[in-house]
């Protein structure tokens, strides 16, 4: 990335949807700060919710998340609204590791349905609705 000369490669990037991208990234910043943040403060006083396993908190996806992937994703999608030239480069990087991801937890969920007979049906959502909006940005 820090190779990247965004100078070069803005040229590329003359037809890029920078409101709707800007949108989409800080409204699923915001929704995974959320909802990483309602799992995580009712452990504050000692207490695991019922709805995770002792070992989920702390997960390091949460810590992972909410140190870098979020406040990058905001700050992308704040820089896209200000038309600042790096703005394309690093949501095309978000876009793909959130595809990738998205895709892996979907597959994931897939596999625990037939292994287990379970679905998660909130997360398979969620992560099929990004899917959906990432296709329609390309």
């Amino acid at each position: 990335m820090f190779r990247i000369d965004v100078r070069v490669a803005s040229g590329a990037f003359t037809d890029f949807p920078r409101r709707g991208l800007g949108v989409f990234l800080l409204v699923v910043g915001a929704m995974f700060g959320t909802l990483w943040l309602a799992q995580i403060l009712p452990t504050i006083p000692g207490d695991v919710p019922e709805a995770l396993i002792v070992y989920d908190i702390p997960n390091t996806v949460h810590v992972l998340d909410l140190a870098f992937v979020l406040p990058l994703m905001i700050a992308t999608g704040v820089l896209l609204f200000r038309g600042h030239r790096a703005a394309p480069v690093l949501a095309t990087v978000l876009l793909v590791k959130m595809a990738t991801v998205g895709l892996a937890l979907m597959f994931r969920n897939g596999f625990a349905y037939a292994e287990r007979g379970q679905l998660n049906v909130a997360e398979t959502a969620i992560w099929g609705v990004i899917s959906a909006r990432l296709g329609s940005l390309w």
